[in-house]
């Protein structure tokens, strides 16, 4: 979904699990992909190209200063061969499990979903909890720390009708109204993801130890940092890139001009997400405001956040008589990935007949990009379709071979076989 407020697109394409060999990582693997996330500032993009390079993290940790220079400025390779020396991938790993943590990595089948699919996500997050297939149904909410009664009423309202309906509620454990927000949703008896801007073995700040505990038991703490990371302020802004990532929109509940929850903001726009805001008329509320005024969603509660985001459709097929036919069985939850799609409409990629089943909107908009390609914003211009209803679409014909998504956020019809 495309956010209102407009930012610049991000370009470069998010890494594929064939980038690292393909499959599941091997545990010796593992521990050198915890190795690089070790060192500062390592970031994915040259994660990314020293994985191209050398084909695993293992061959890029072992290669010498020479050839590390065929992939990363010098400057950056006596950057690594200064921390090499001071770090054992496979301690990183015990480490990790002494916290009670787990690495996910890209290659991971259950690396979250929306954020596998913005750009540059991260190339290991540590996760204390659990990751379920029901949290694709996530919407964050962000706000200011200093927080006024009416701000804490509206994130409790939001994040526990949220929360009732099914939709985990995802924030980054700061004072506040992330604060609210997470106790709300797990009060509410839902699941909440709280990203930390610091490793997972810090709890920031200390007064949230006891609601990072229930966040253990009914949804997980997340970081892309390693164990012993402090929360340094140049940490947050990655960190609210990751809460964006994670949800299909942002809720911005009390912001200030400067406000930090802007930052996300911006981040779920450049990540084609939706984001809505609460008006108000103190200060507390300006940069709400000004996110309106640009064209994010007015929202006073759960149901103008739902109806914005369109997911009721998505909803009924969680909520299916075959879904739950599957659990009562037995079975492993349907993941949500497989309810935006029907095993019985996903024809084979670009044959004739081939939008034939699929609903009249999406068989219509695969035969508008049959005429050529298009980005998001001059298919919603259209105007034939809401902004969910048209992201959820163009989802489904991606996933049934249909369409294919290009850098730059443009989308194509998929090429004919044999064609």
């Amino acid at each position: 979904m495309i956010g209102p407020v407009r930012a610049a697109g991000e370009t470069a394409s998010h890494p594929r699990k064939e980038k690292s060999g393909g499959g599941r990582l091997d545990e010796e693997e593992r521990a050198y992909w915890a190795a690089w996330n070790r060192i500062p500032g390592m970031g994915s993009r040259r994660f990314q190209s020293l994985l191209c390079h050398f084909g695993t993290a293992k061959r890029a940790w072992e290669a010498g200063g020479h050839e590390l220079e065929e992939v990363l400025a010098k400057a950056w390779v006596e950057k690594v061969k200064k921390w090499r020396p001071r770090i054992d991938p496979e301690r990183e790993l015990v480490l990790a499990s002494r916290l009670g943590a787990r690495l996910l990595t890209w290659p991971d089948r259950d690396y979250p979903w929306l954020l596998r699919e913005v750009a540059d996500p991260p190339p290991v997050l540590y996760v204390k909890g659990t990751i379920e297939p029901r949290d694709l149904l996530a919407v964050a909410i962000v706000g200011t720390r200093n927080a006024s009664r009416r701000g804490r009423e509206m994130a409790h309202l939001i994040a526990r009708g949220l929360a009732e309906t099914g939709v985990t509620v995802v924030s980054g454990l700061a004072r506040g109204i992330d604060g609210v927000a997470h106790d709300s949703a797990l009060r509410a008896g839902g699941r909440s993801l709280a990203v930390l801007g610091c490793g997972i073995d810090r709890i920031y700040p200390p007064e949230h130890e006891e609601l990072s505990k229930a966040l253990t038991r009914q949804g997980a703490l997340l970081s892309p940092y390693a164990p012993g990371t402090p929360p340094l302020p140049t940490n947050f802004p990655a960190r609210n890139r990751i809460i964006s990532g994670l949800t299909w929109g942002t809720v911005v509940i009390e912001a200030g001009r400067s406000s930090g929850a802007l930052v996300t903001a911006a981040f779920a726009c450049q990540q084609n997400r939706d984001v809505c805001a609460v008006p108000g008329d103190t200060a507390n509320y300006s940069g709400c405001l000004r996110l309106i005024s640009e064209g994010a969603a007015p929202v006073c509660c759960a149901d103008d956040v739902l109806r914005h985001l369109n997911l009721a459709r998505l909803f009924r097929r969680w909520q299916s008589h075959e879904y739950h036919e599957a659990a009562g069985r037995g079975e492993k939850a349907v993941h949500p990935q497989r309810v935006l799609e029907s095993p019985s409409r996903r024809p084979a990629p670009a044959a004739e007949g081939a939008s034939e089943g699929l609903p009249p909107g999406a068989a219509g908009l695969w035969g508008r990009l049959q005429q050529g390609s298009a980005t998001f914003d001059e298919l919603l211009h259209l105007g034939e379709l809401p902004a969910g209803e048209l992201q959820i679409l163009l989802l489904r014909l991606e996933l049934a071979g249909l369409v294919v998504r290009e850098e730059g956020g443009r989308y194509r019809a998929a090429a004919r076989a044999g064609g």
